[in-house]
């Protein structure tokens, strides 16, 4: 298991990071993923893209030997890869949010359970603790008031930027169901990967009004919308439930506050509006609602998604922006983004 072990330092090493458990389940699911040849050539990249070259040097592999690992990585959905000036270019995923999100389309019973153990024995703790969150929480279309909208908690805004949309089936769901934990019957297919250029031909795309319909049927079946933790660069919209989404689970099974940063508004009760009726205490995925003689909302839960606006039959419910002073201001990109979480991880930036 030594390159597995040393594979999982290098993932460890990465802003997201890839803690060590005591039972060393984490480098089952990278033995499960990787053959040890695949995990030696994975050892030699970089958060960085590098081309074929560049690796072939650091490991000191024949070029062809590393094109050919590469390729194979790449098509099990487990390094990332783009085309610059004519030639592809390569780099290491992070387990979450990265490669693991890429098994969605085969993850099967002995990884959902591999994963499941490595969440339970402080993979979930080991990740989620530290700032800035992996994911922040968007505020669902129409729970809050257009003149009171910040431009990167608007939901439509992120979509509109797209030119490329890809829906895939939730990965957290499928796991749980694998695992047979899962206890809703949220449709599974409602992931949502966004593309700044137009890329004709990939799999699984749908159109730009197609994508807005996605956002407002999920919207209608409960789901709250969480993406990158940055304001420019948003490039995904997951759509989740608290009984499986692993980083929403962060907050309700192991009281982790900041496993995913709150949106900057905060729901309130209109007592003599509120009829009572339950609407918002079932839909609300972090169960900050309960039922009295009107709701009451536990504002220490409360995430900001705006779910419970949305359907309340007395317009009893509404969003209020929280005081400049106690909001947070999302990582200006990715780069910021790693720059904080490495310095809180106590890591060389």
């Amino acid at each position: 298991m030594d390159i597995y072990k040393k594979l999982a330092e290098k993932l460890d090493s990465l802003p997201e990071g890839f803690p060590p458990t005591i039972t060393g389940v984490e480098l089952q699911i990278l033995a499960k993923l990787f053959t040890e040849e695949e995990a030696g050539i994975a050892c030699g990249l970089t958060e960085n893209f590098q081309t074929i070259s560049d690796i072939s040097l650091t490991l000191n592999i024949d070029s062809k030997v590393i094109k050919k690992n590469l390729r194979q990585l790449g098509k099990k959905q487990l390094i990332a890869w783009e085309m610059n000036l004519g030639s592809i270019r390569y780099k290491l995923e992070p387990f979450v949010v990265g490669f693991y999100e890429g098994q969605r389309e085969t993850i099967d019973y002995e990884l959902a359970h591999l994963v499941e153990h490595y969440f339970q024995e402080g993979g979930t703790e080991g990740i989620m603790k530290f700032s800035p969150a992996l994911h922040r929480v968007i505020p669902v279309h129409g729970s809050v008031e257009k003149e009171t909208i910040l431009p990167y908690e608007d939901i439509i805004k992120h979509i509109d930027k797209g030119k490329t949309f890809i829906v895939y089936d939730c990965v957290c769901r499928k796991q749980q169901e694998l695992i047979d934990e899962r206890s809703c019957d949220f449709p599974i297919n409602v992931c949502m990967a966004i593309l700044e250029k137009e890329i004709p031909g990939l799999p699984n795309t749908i159109t730009e009004k197609d994508a807005k319909a996605l956002i407002d049927n999920c919207e209608e079946e409960g789901l709250v919308h969480t993406v990158r933790n940055v304001i420019n660069g948003v490039n995904y919209i997951c759509n989740c439930c608290g009984c499986c989404c692993g980083i929403l689970r962060g907050i309700i099974e192991h009281g982790i506050e900041n496993s995913v940063a709150k949106s900057n508004y905060y729901a309130i009760v209109k007592e003599d509006l509120c009829s009572a009726c339950g609407i918002c205490e079932s839909r609300c995925q972090m169960k900050a609602i309960s039922i009295e003689n009107y709701s009451v909302i536990d504002l220490n839960k409360c995430i900001g998604c705006g779910l419970c606006v949305t359907r309340c039959p007395e317009d009893a419910m509404t969003m209020i922006l929280k005081n400049e002073w106690n909001r947070i201001v999302p990582p200006k990109d990715k780069n910021e983004w790693d720059k904080q979480r490495l310095k809180n991880r106590h890591m060389a930036i």
